[in-house]
């Protein structure tokens, strides 16, 4: 039992290291953010093969065999806030290589090559897999044109003193941070803002999203506290409370 439980944990610690080598050396910190444990990551691994099992779909002999080419990694948003667009993109890329190798010792067979995506739920409370045999023709055609099809937008921000804050924010792409810490979208500095106190995200529907990261001091917006780490949408014309700083939206544009 000893040997199997050391088995196990050997192979969680080599994919976690592995996902960090895919970095190169010692840019994991500047370049990735956070990283997911060793845990965590062999977690994936096995909700991935069990994804593909309960997934499969009949060949032409009416035999379950054919494995879904995409799967999605859809994190809560608190895990994938904290993680860098260079981590998620090599954490994919290593639990792809083990989606392919599962299917590959199976002997099942697939419409496409099979590829992981990590992505994030607003609303999730644990991570969920999301299967597809192929890709949708509209993603592929989206996938042809690049970022040509990206939306984004720009929430502008004004405190009561003056200041002004334009947050550029793009569907797909990392939240944008507001808090004390330096280096991120919009830093206040004020004792009752926490290092990271908010983030601000937009989702593909358009709609530019505020979530608490679990400050000290709370968010509110037009009056009302919002729980941490669920998501609101944002509107011009909202009042969103910080701490003690107070923040108009003045435009979503």
């Amino acid at each position: 039992m000893a040997r199997s439980d050391e088995s196990i944990f050997d192979k969680a610690e080599g994919l976690a290291r592995r996902v960090l080598e895919r970095l190169g050396a010692r840019v994991d910190d500047r370049l990735a953010g956070s990283s997911l444990s060793a845990r965590k990551i062999s977690e994936l691994a096995s909700q991935i093969e069990r994804a593909i099992e309960s997934n499969l779909k009949e060949d032409a002999q009416d035999v379950k065999r054919i494995a879904p080419s995409v799967i999605r990694v859809m994190l809560t948003h608190e895990e994938a806030s904290l993680l860098g667009a260079k981590y998620k993109e090599a954490l994919g890329a290593e639990l792809t290589n083990v989606a392919r190798e599962f299917i590959n010792n199976r002997r099942y067979e697939t419409i496409q090559p099979a590829v992981v995506e990590i992505g994030s739920d607003l609303f999730a409370k644990s991570t969920v897999i999301k299967t597809a045999l192929e890709q949708s023709a509209a993603q592929k055609d989206d996938k042809a044109k690049g970022s040509q099809s990206v939306d984004e937008c720009t929430v502008t921000l004004v405190a009561s003193d003056g200041r002004s804050f334009r947050i550029k924010l793009k569907a797909g792409s990392d939240p944008a941070y507001i808090g004390r810490a330096s280096g991120i979208a919009a830093r206040i500095d004020d004792a009752s803002i926490s290092r990271l106190h908010c983030s601000l995200a937009l989702r593909a529907s358009g709609d530019a999203v505020i979530s608490d990261l679990g400050s000290s001091n709370g968010s509110a917006i037009n009056g009302r506290p919002i729980a941490p780490h669920q998501a609101h949408t944002l509107e011009s014309g909202d009042i969103v409370e910080l701490g003690d700083i107070r923040l108009t939206v003045t435009d979503i544009v």
